[in-house]
């Protein structure tokens, strides 16, 4: 599992003014409608899921980028 490096989370800064909301791990489940062993098995083995930030010892994610892969997902199943 790769973390958002500084320079990443800058570029994310840079060109997106407003304010980035970040989520821990119950509010992605919650969001996704998933149990924690599913997350974490995505996060190991989808690519395209949102990378975790960690803040001193917890795992946070981006809110817009679990937003942007769940609409990437609903396109993917539109295209099929």
């Amino acid at each position: 599992m790769e973390d958002l490096n500084v320079t990443q989370f800058s570029e994310i800064t840079d060109t997106n003014p407003t304010r980035i909301k970040l989520i821990n791990i119950p509010e992605v489940c919650e969001i996704l409608g998933v149990k924690k062993s599913w997350l974490y098995e995505s996060m190991k083995k989808d690519a395209a899921f949102p990378k975790r930030v960690k803040i001193g010892g917890g795992t946070r994610f981006i809110e817009q980028e679990i937003m942007d892969w769940i609409k990437s997902r609903i396109d993917q199943r539109n295209k099929a």
